[in-house]
């Protein structure tokens, strides 16, 4: 059952009414000229399925809780004022690597291409035919251990640093809090 709406044309709070574009003869010949054409034309038409108020007809519509919520003068209180400095709470990590799957993930395919390079260079320098592609494998696979190395020093070091207080200072010399990452 659909919630009741408010619409913002004539101001009637009523159910609303569901209005399929096209037409229902249309969609019996396009489902009788097989699947596909029945099946594309169905899914067009409750695509662009739109609700529109049961009195007026207007497309612009409201829910109800919606509408008794905007006049609701507590809803309109202050907000309270963000927390900038975090010195003790969780420990945060990059926004590509916000939840351990993508950490593991991240760090896993950084070691399977590092270790996959090594093992092209390997392959390629068993067969004596020419020494550049081994060259070019092995020194692929070391920037990518060594870029590796590095991203996952970097995360340890900043999950363990812990800053006694913020270091931040205005031109007057009182100290501004900032988040510690």
């Amino acid at each position: 059952m659909t919630s009741r709406m408010l619409c913002t044309d004539c101001f009637e709070t009523s159910h609303p009414q569901t209005l399929l574009a096209g037409s229902d003869r249309i969609e019996m010949v396009a489902w009788l000229c097989f699947a596909l054409p029945g099946w594309l034309y169905c899914w067009w038409r409750h695509m662009l399925r739109i609700k529109v108020c049961g009195v007026c007809g207007g497309s612009s519509l409201l829910r109800e809780a919606r509408a008794a919520a905007a006049n609701d003068p507590n809803a309109n209180r202050a907000q309270p004022a963000p927390v900038v400095c975090n010195l003790h709470g969780p420990v945060r990590w990059p926004r590509p690597f916000a939840t351990p799957r993508e950490r593991l993930h991240a760090g896993s395919l950084g070691a399977i291409a590092s270790i996959a390079a090594l093992l092209a260079g390997l392959l390629a320098a068993a067969d004596v035919a020419g020494l550049l592609i081994p060259v070019i494998c092995l020194t692929f696979s070391a920037l990518l251990g060594t870029a590796w190395w590095v991203r996952s020093l970097n995360l340890w070091l900043r999950s363990r640093a812990r800053l006694s207080s913020c270091r931040a200072w205005a031109a007057d010399g009182r100290e501004i809090p900032i988040e510690s990452v």
